[in-house]
C-alpha cells in the first residue's frame, strides 16, 4: 500500500506541480487510501512550490501555525 500511496503522490505532484490544490484535490480523489497520499502529495508539492505558492484556502485557520514556520524557518539555515 505505501509503494502506492507514493506512486500516486509523485505523479500528482508533477502533474500539478504549478497548482497545490489540483495536486491534493487529485490526490484524495481516489480509491485508495487518500489521507496518506493526500499528506505525501502535500508535503512534495510544499517542498517544491513553498509557503508562497500555497493557497491561503489551506493556511488558513491551520493550527499551530506558527509553530510550523518556525521550524521552517530554523530548517532553511541548514
Amino acid at each position: 500500500m505505501g509503494e502506492e500511496t507514493l506512486g500516486i503522490a509523485l505523479y500528482c505532484s508533477l502533474r500539478y506541480q504549478d497548482d497545490f490544490s489540483k495536486g491534493i484535490i487529485a490526490a484524495v480523489n481516489h480509491n485508495g487510501d487518500s489521507d496518506s497520499t493526500g499528506a505525501v502529495t502535500g508535503n512534495i508539492l510544499g517542498a517544491i512550490s513553498g509557503y508562497n505558492a500555497i493557497d491561503n484556502k489551506w493556511k488558513d485557520n491551520l493550527e499551530l501555525i506558527d509553530v510550523i514556520l518556525k521550524v521552517s524557518d530554523d530548517m532553511s539555515c541548514l
